[in-house]
């Protein structure tokens, strides 16, 4: 083997010992010194001539040794030695070069007897100031390089240890440049050595660094190596076990990334020589839109390829396995089969369920074809089976499948043909009853069958086609026809009609198209009708392999908001591979015009260039509230481009005799006159500047200057706006919330920073103003409000104004307020200024409210004094009973639960001139509430009103309020009621105060009379109505009472009527019924021994029922009733024990 090499490479030591022995400076001293070390090695070395001396240099031209195993020769052998290194115990070699090396094996079969470097000893150290050797080979002929300039530097030996040390070395072989350091060695037995070895890939951008250690039997490797895809190796190298190294390496790294694709947690080993070596590996991958795959696998190859390849993907999806082969010797070619299992489909579309497996002959060429052979792929697909088969094979320029069949559920698919470059060749067939089955979302049935053929982008189909019920994607088709065939060698002659073509449920259309001619002159017309749109196309196509050239001969087209829009006169479109133009065009809508005078779009560049005459505003009437209309025109120019990545050019949009009509309650019409609106935009370098006008009648006028460095959204903008006016009476009109708006208000604002969150400084006043707010009927004088903002992104608020005879002033300041994250401190203080003024509501206010804003809302906080309020109602508005909330209204919207966005709480102090009157009630309200509104839930009171005095309306009478309290302790429709009113009556023997307390909670609140001096209930009530006792009462003063009984509530109008029917003498006088609609107060008297009669009157539904009963005997007896239904029983009584 190669350690006969290394014998040989270790003769310029021997060498050198000969020239210890034999100092001679003549070149038959030297020729005689090199064949007596050829005698000493006892080995078959042959050297012709020796050239030179040994004391000036001396030159081999060639050296050859042979034996049973091996041949090796050495050329170029050139060596300097320097002699007085000697005096120092050391011999030193200042030069020493090889041209060559060369060997060749003569015996297949490797010596097993391992490397053994046996060395006499010397006595003196032996260094080599510089070694070079330029290749060496192996092989016959033109023989393989293995190694290439080999340097050696700074190279010590010791005679006696044999011990060796180099301070560096460097070779390079097949493209790789390696350099080792710190070699420390013993050239004895198997040389054991240790060095730190670096290499450089640089074809490829690979390096490596590690230590090196072992014998030359034997080395061990632990390398970090960098380049595209790091990873690290460590193994072992037996450089002279056999004709090649043999290898044993294992590397692993920890994530590789290609593009979007990431091999990570890989692990390979290799084992063996170049020639023939087995590998195992296994990583994982990770790429877009595929699940995590786990990919292992085992070949073995060679340095043309890997003749056994078996290689396993496992993941979620399902299961890849591929068996073959893999050549990469002169061009890359495999071939194997390719099987799947277990395929989800789920992760090609979500609606998609089900398992498929398939296989294939893979076959990779020397064309850069990829053929699938035989292809099959089956199993179920959501629910139904599915078989797919043929032959595909793809390339640059061509694709084909031949005999492919598509078999899903009940549908079939057929395609055999080929794309070759850029033509079509294919027959195609389609039936399909079901298309759910064949894709999520597609829906309806559709059959097929012609074929393909001619140029791809502009292929001739020749057949049938038809469907029913189709949908996708938001469109739908409830027929579709097709029609088409070839004319010739070059004609096409086609039809179509699709009915009730619908997007997103808009209304349905019929689209209608035919076609015929040559493809040099194509007559096209399409025509589109629905209750949204229609619109009609006539037109004249060329087709060629170049490019598209149409003349447009009619078109029009119609919709609400724009109006009908007809092409003045025929215009051409060309379409290449560059891009699309257009000659110009002119389109006319009754009295407007647009012309197109430009349009191109070729490469990266696009030019458009169009203007707009007397287009009437009346067509944004969509955009703008429905109590108001726009009349006048508009004219608008474009002169556009797009180069290099940006737009350049300008827009301008102007009014003329804009006038806004806004319908105002009564019936009437306000028209407000707009004589200047403008707007101009120039597009430059990339940014823009824009720049708006806008007047309005009699005198208020605003300007806009903006400009942006960008047209994107992170684009920094600086501008300004000035606004100035002081008649505002049209305000109204628009703004009905608002009325009699006057005053002067002028701002003067700017802005600059990014676009999404500019830093704004400026002002906005409003001096000597007033408005009118028709929901309050109140009117603010005096308005003198001034918004003023900063540089830093803040502003500040300050203002006054008087309400009434009151006074009202608001400050605040605001942060950031061009971004998400802005808020807001607002202070609103007053004096007895008026809120509401209302007929039935007057009230005056003095506030002292912080309100703060923050993520969550609106948080409120401090005091509301009522100094004054008047409340005036005397009935309920129609609609001011609320509905149970047990009752449902079928089909009803339930409104969306929102979170409450204000929060805080604030004390309301009643003042000593707050008011009420209401149903009755006449009374002065005193006292204190803490009104809280918690986070997300319904606000609630806490504390006690007071009734100061004052009447209460009942039962015909004015009774005198003795005490009343409201106590909150939750929700302001739930107080405690503590309310006492009472009526005092003169008698002979003394005053009688009669009196109602109610009390409990305002949703369930109870009554009770009460009397001093304490009396019966009846007595108490009839006192309370009519001023005297029951026993005096007439009849109708009798039946007063009892309405009031019946007033109080069921349960103590029972009571109170059965005491009534005694006094009047009745055997029966009380109210039946549980409270609901058939509660009825009923009166009876026994008129004889026979004779019964009774009277029910309904409470609530006010009908009279009267019944006679007369006993004929003990058990018989006659019942008559008239009333809402007339009837007369027979009664039989049977009594059981």
């Amino acid at each position: 083997m190669l350690k006969k090499i290394a014998l040989v490479l270790l003769l310029p030591v021997l060498l050198i010992i000969a020239v210890l022995i034999f100092v001679m400076n003549s070149r038959a001293g030297a020729q005689w010194a090199v064949e007596r070390l050829v005698v000493m090695s006892g080995s078959d070395i042959r050297i012709p001539e020796v050239n030179g001396s040994l004391a000036k240099g001396m030159s081999l031209p060639a050296l050859r040794y042979q034996d049973d195993d091996h041949v090796a020769q050495l050329e170029g052998l050139e060596l300097e030695v320097n002699w007085s290194s000697l005096m120092a115990g050391k011999l030193m070699l200042e030069s020493v070069s090889v041209r060559n090396v060369s060997h060749q094996q003569t015996d297949a079969e490797p010596d097993a007897s391992g490397l053994q470097i046996e060395l006499p000893q010397w006595p003196f150290t032996l260094c080599v100031e510089k070694l070079r050797i330029h290749e060496v080979r192996s092989g016959e002929g033109d023989a393989l390089v293995l190694l290439e300039n080999i340097k050696v530097n700074g190279a010590c030996i010791e005679g006696d240890e044999h011990r060796l040390a180099v301070t560096s070395a460097s070779l390079a072989t097949l493209g790789v440049a390696l350099e080792l350091r710190q070699v420390a060695a013993e050239v004895r037995g198997p040389v054991p050595l240790t060095a730190e070895l670096s290499w450089h890939y640089p074809e490829h951008g690979w390096s490596g660094t590690g230590p090196v250690s072992g014998t030359l039997e034997l080395l061990e490797l632990n390398q970090q190596v960098s380049g595209p895809f790091p990873f690290a190796l460590e193994g072992t190298v037996a450089p002279f076990d056999g004709p090649a190294p043999l290898l044993n390496l294992h590397i692993g790294w920890q994530e590789w990334q290609s593009e979007e694709i990431y091999l990570r947690a890989g692990t390979a080993h290799l084992s063996g020589v170049l020639d023939k070596y087995s590998l195992a590996y296994q990583f994982e991958v990770e790429a877009p839109e595929i699940p995590l795959q786990q990919v292992s696998g085992n070949g073995q190859g060679n340095l043309e390829g890997l003749d056994i390849v078996d290689a396993t993907s496992i993941s979620d999806m399902g299961d890849v396995r591929y068996q073959g082969f893999l050549d990469w010797s002169e061009a890359i070619r495999s071939e194997g089969t390719v099987s799947v299992s277990g395929f989800d489909p789920s992760r090609l579309h979500e609606s998609l369920s089900g398992s498929l497996q398939g296989e294939a002959l893979f076959i990779l060429d020397e064309s850069d074809e990829v053929r699938f052979d035989g292809f099959r792929v089956d199993g179920e697909l959501n629910g139904r089976p599915l078989d797919l088969r043929g032959n595909a094979q793809a390339g640059p320029d061509i694709f084909r499948c031949d005999s492919c069949r598509l078999l899903a559920g009940d549908n079939e698919i057929q395609f055999d043909g080929f794309i070759d470059g850029q033509q079509i060749d294919a027959q195609l067939a389609i039936r399909a009853p079901s298309l759910q089955s064949v894709w999520p979302g597609l829906s309806g049935r559709i059959n097929a069958e012609g074929s393909l053929g001619g140029p791809v982008d502009s292929p001739i189909f020749s057949g049938r086609a038809g469907g029913t019920d189709l949908a996708y994607a938001g469109w739908t088709l409830a027929r579709l026809n097709i029609n088409s065939g070839s004319v010739g060698n070059q004609g096409i002659s086609f039809s179509l009609v699709a009915q009730d073509l619908s997007y997103d449920n808009a209304p349905p259309a019929l689209v209608t198209a035919e076609g015929s001619g040559q493809f040099d002159a194509l007559n096209l017309m399409l025509n589109w009708e629905s209750d949204l749109f229609s619109a009609t196309l006539q037109s004249v196509l060329n087709l060629d392999d170049e490019q598209i050239t149409g003349i447009l001969e009619e078109v029009n087209f119609s919709e609400p908001q724009v109006g009908t829009w007809v092409l003045d006169e025929p215009f051409t479109i060309r379409s290449d591979a560059t891009g699309v133009s257009a000659s110009a065009s002119r389109w006319r809508n009754e009295d407007s015009e647009v012309t197109i005078t430009t349009f191109e779009k070729v490469d990266q560049v696009t030019v458009f260039k169009a203007a707009l005459s007397n287009w009437a505003l009346e067509n944004l009437q969509p955009l703008i509230p429905e109590n108001q209309q726009l009349r006048g025109t508009a004219d608008a120019e474009v002169d556009v481009s797009y180069r290099d990545g940006a737009w350049s050019g300008s827009v301008e949009w102007r009014q003329a005799d804009t006038v806004l009509v806004a319908s105002i309650p009564g019936n009437e019409q306000a028209e407000i006159s707009i004589p200047r609106a403008r707007l101009q935009l120039l597009l430059a370098g990339g940014g823009a500047t824009a720049s708006a006008q806008l007047s309005i009648e009699p005198d208020v006028s605003a300007e806009l200057q903006l400009s942006v460095d960008r047209v994107s959204r992170d684009a920094v903008i600086e501008g300004n706006i000035e606004l100035t006016g002081n008649d505002w009476s049209w305000v109204s009109a628009v703004v009905p919330e608002l009325d009699r708006l006057d005053g002067k208000i002028s701002a003067s604002i700017f802005l600059a920073g990014p676009a999404m969150a500019p830093n704004i400084r400026g002002s906005l006043d409003w001096k000597q103003g007033r408005i009118m707010i028709p929901a309050l009927n109140i009117m603010l004088d005096d308005v003198d409000l001034s918004l003023a903002g900063e540089p830093s992104g803040a502003a500040s608020l300050t203002g006054t104004a008087r309400a009434g005879e009151g006074t009202l002033a608001i400050s605040g300041r605001f942060e950031r307020i061009m971004t998400s994250e802005r808020s807001a401190q607002i202070s609103i203080t007053g004096d007895t200024a008026e809120l509401l003024n209302w007929p039935e509501y007057h009230v005056w206010v003095s506030p002292e409210i912080d309100i703060q804003s923050s993520d969550e809302g609106w948080e409120l906080r401090g005091k509301l004094g009522l100094p004054k309020a008047e409340v005036q109602i005397r009935e309920l508005p129609e609609g001011a009973v609320t509905i149970s909330e047990d009752v449902r209204v079928l089909g009803a919207e339930e409104p969306a639960l929102r979170p409450t966005r204000y929060f805080g709480e604030a004390r309301l102090s009643l003042g000593d001139q707050v008011r009420v009157q209401l149903f009755g009630l006449d009374t002065r309200l005193a006292g204190d509430l803490l009104i809280r509104v918690p986070r997300g839930r319904p606000p609630t009171a806490t504390g006690e009103v007071s009734l100061v005095g004052g009447t209460f309306e009942a039962y015909g009478q004015k009774l005198q309020i003795e005490q009343g309290t409201l106590l909150f302790t939750g929700p302001f429709d739930n107080p405690v009621v503590d309310v006492r009113a009472i009526r005092i009556i003169e008698t002979f023997d003394g005053p009688v105060t009669a009196g109602i307390h109610l009390k409990g909670r305002a949703l369930s609140l109870s009554s009770e009379v009460y009397s001093v001096p304490a009396m019966a209930e009846a007595d108490a009530l009839s006192y309370l109505v009519i001023g005297r006792p029951l026993s005096q009462a007439s009849d109708a003063e009798g039946a007063d009472v009892s309405n009031a009984a019946i007033a109080l509530g069921l349960g103590q109008a029972s009571r109170i009527t059965q005491q009534i029917g005694a006094r009047l003498g009745l055997d029966q006088l009380n109210l039946v019924g549980d409270g609901g609609q058939g509660t009825a107060l009923v009166a009876g008297k026994q008129l004889n021994k026979r004779l019964y009669a009774r009277y029910a009157y309904g409470v609530f539904s006010r009908l009279g029922t009267l019944l006679l009963r007369y006993k004929l005997s003990r058990r018989l007896a006659i019942e008559a009733a008239s009333g809402e239904r007339q009837s007369l029983d027979i009664l039989y009584t049977v009594e059981k024990q």
